[in-house]
């Protein structure tokens, strides 16, 4: 594995260089080969019905089964993005995809396409799944192809190796990578002389300057507003980050970015108010903080609401077995009265929900439409 105090990737101008894919490389790495907590959940063995195999300046779409898709030919990574109000972008269709099987050069692409395949390779592998291109989305058979695919979307996000979240993009048209100034990204060292800072026999300290909401800041994206991502970022074992300035990792043991390649030096409380990255290791407390972010993302397709949390309740019924009924893990009494100690914080309720998708007092299923951004608050104690 390279030693990571010689990736130089502070210095870079762009987040697709080089020095900065290294630093992605070594959190994968060290996570793969250290964080046994990552890996419990995982199923090396399984791939999605198609997959995106890269080869060289080419890209195919393939059918794990026809081409019998083995460990030997390893891991493949999957991608979250946003659409866009009007895509442009290329999807796989019934008309297109005897094409996309045999292939097409990558620079044909969107260029969010092209950048996360520049750093699926990055990483070592050659698999990655979209769901624009491994998924029909016209043409006969795609609305059945959607619904196996649907099915199989939290398996599909969970056991790829890696998830790369193209955060800052509005659309498929804005890449992956950002310029920056490399002077934004360098963490602001300060050393203290004053006595009484002093720790243990050490004269001086040394403390690096953040602001209060310096998480908030780096994950303040358009990518993260949105319902499904929600699904995506929970389920998948380890993310990458491609934000506004630099690269963030996340992971069940880590939380880090490229001014903290390490992990963030504070563990203040504002550091905890994300929701948290992982359901492998939840509580009920946990599932209210995933509801909550949920009701403030956007969704294109109404019918969309609930498929886009169901993965993730699956998941936490298969954690906790406790009876999760429309919204809501009922764990005795107290657990189906806390269910209901919520309420509306602002943001349009959008009226009667058509077609009736789950009762009125089920909150993560209120926000009817993709320019509604809904807040509850829950309660933590009862009156």
């Amino acid at each position: 594995m390279t030693d990571q105090n010689n990736i130089h990737n502070l210095n870079c101008s762009n987040t697709g260089e080089a020095k900065v894919l290294d630093r992605a490389r070594f959190w994968m790495l060290k996570c793969l080969s250290d964080h046994t907590k990552c890996s419990s959940h995982e199923q090396p063995d399984y791939y999605p019905p198609r997959l995106l195999q890269i080869e060289n300046d080419s890209v195919r779409v393939i059918e794990s089964s026809d081409l019998a898709v083995s460990a030997n030919q390893g891991r493949y990574a999957t991608l979250s993005y946003c659409w866009g109000s009007n895509p442009k972008h290329l999807t796989l269709t019934a008309q297109n995809y005897d094409a996309l099987k045999v292939g097409i050069k990558i620079s044909s692409l969107a260029p969010t396409f092209r950048e996360a395949m520049r750093t699926t390779t990055h990483l070592g592998f050659q698999l990655l799944w979209v769901d624009a291109l491994c998924i029909l989305q016209t043409g006969q058979g795609s609305m059945e192809d959607w619904q196996r695919h649907l099915s199989e979307m939290a398996v599909i996000y969970s056991n790829g190796v890696v998830n790369i979240s193209a955060d800052h993009g509005d659309n498929a048209e804005t890449g992956v990578f950002v310029y920056r100034d490399p002077d934004a990204v360098k963490p602001c060292i300060i050393e203290s002389t004053d006595p009484s800072q002093k720790v243990g026999s050490r004269e001086n300290e040394l403390y690096s300057i953040t602001p209060r909401d310096y998480l908030t800041q780096l994950l303040a994206c358009p990518l993260l507003h949105r319902a499904w991502v929600q699904q995506e970022r929970l389920l998948s074992p380890r993310t990458l980050h491609f934000g506004g300035n630099q690269l963030i990792w996340e992971c069940d043991e880590v939380l880090a970015c490229e001014t903290f390649p390490n992990g963030f030096v504070s563990q203040s409380k504002h550091f905890d108010e994300r929701p948290p990255f992982s359901i492998h290791h939840t509580d009920a407390k946990a599932w209210w903080q995933i509801v909550k972010a949920y009701s403030r993302s956007s969704i294109t397709h109404r019918e969309d609401k609930l498929p886009a949390i169901a993965g993730i309740a699956r998941r936490q019924f298969n954690q906790t077995q406790i009876p999760y009924v429309a919204g809501m893990f009922m764990k005795g009494e107290k657990g189906s009265i806390d269910a209901l100690l919520w309420h509306f914080t602002g943001g349009p309720l959008g009226g009667t929900v058509s077609p009736y998708r789950a009762p009125s007092w089920v909150s993560q299923f209120l926000v009817n439409t993709s320019q509604s951004s809904s807040k509850y608050q829950f309660s933590t104690r009862r009156t």
